[in-house]
């Protein structure tokens, strides 16, 4: 059967377009398309191939089989022409939002709002805070979420349990095991602790320091902890004032076994900067032991 050489070129045209502008999606070939001899159409997807024999086939077929060839690409065209508008759209929101932001210097509200297609799950933010186009449900959301619920309580801390005498006195706050704090004229210090009471510092580690030349004066101890470190010696609780910084002329040193409320060995010394507190002390013979740790107050 003869075929027309317009049939012929319209389904070459047809072949090339879908083989150069939509590769990966739709495919069609001709082949042995000549005057006298039997050709095929055939018009092929990724997953299925369909066959047109043409042993016999009029000019006409020929010319239909073209013209739904060409109505598939127009399908297939549109398909992408959409989704790429749609990613277009997406990208042009995205910067949009931070140029405005950037350029401006405005303060973006806290609510964000965007249009969603559920068939097909695109996306895209509105800037505009209009309606969203036809098939799009709006969307809005808080940039930070609400509060949520309280948790469960924690386990109870160490300076929640109260350390009480054998006669329920506060002896003070229990800080960790072993350590105590422990108030003086509104000054507080951490003190070594066990059940049987008070731990005693033995007067050869004590140093008292002085501003003066000659170890007169007000004595000063460490402050450069926090919570400030206090000592027992011979009954007495020695705890340092609000910390200062000062410069250490003198300091006094003891040897082992002596009591500390008595003046020390005086050294003099080069200025030191040293960050101290005046001493206070006081006798802890009203707490008797053994010690226990309570929960509150």
């Amino acid at each position: 059967m003869h075929v027309s050489w317009r049939a012929k070129r319209r389904l070459r045209r047809a072949s090339l377009q879908l083989k150069t502008k939509s590769p990966g999606f739709l495919k069609v070939s001709s082949e042995s398309i000549r005057n006298n001899s039997p050709g095929f159409l055939k018009v092929s997807s990724q997953s299925s191939t369909a066959c047109i024999n043409q042993p016999a086939v009029r000019a006409s077929r020929l010319v239909s089989a073209v013209q739904e060839t060409k109505k598939n690409f127009r399908k297939v065209k549109r398909n992408i022409s959409f989704r790429y508008a749609i990613l277009a759209a997406i990208g042009a929101s995205t910067f949009g939002l931070c140029a405005y932001a950037a350029s401006s210097g405005n303060v973006i509200t806290n609510v964000i709002k965007a249009c969603y297609n559920s068939s097909s799950g695109v996306m895209f933010l509105n800037l505009t805070g209009g309606a969203c186009m036809s098939g799009f449900s709006p969307l809005s959301w808080n940039q930070q979420g609400p509060q949520g619920p309280a948790g469960p309580p924690g386990p109870a801390g160490a300076g929640s349990l109260t350390v009480l005498d054998s006669h329920n006195n506060t002896v003070g706050s229990l800080l960790s095991q072993d350590w105590l704090l422990f108030k003086l004229n509104g000054f507080s210090a951490q003190f070594a602790i066990r059940v049987d009471g008070f731990e005693n510092n033995d007067s050869s580690g004590v140093q008292f320091y002085h501003i003066t030349v000659n170890c007169s004066g007000t004595r000063y101890m460490s402050a450069g902890d926090l919570p400030a470190s206090g000592f027992v010696n011979s009954g007495n609780a020695y705890v340092p004032g609000s910390a200062l910084s000062v410069s250490i002329l003198s300091y006094e040193t003891f040897g082992a076994g002596l009591n500390v409320s008595s003046p020390g060995t005086c050294t003099t010394s080069g200025a030191t900067p040293l960050i101290a507190g005046e001493v206070n002390s006081t006798s802890i013979a009203g707490f008797v032991p053994p010690f226990t740790a309570v929960s509150g107050p």
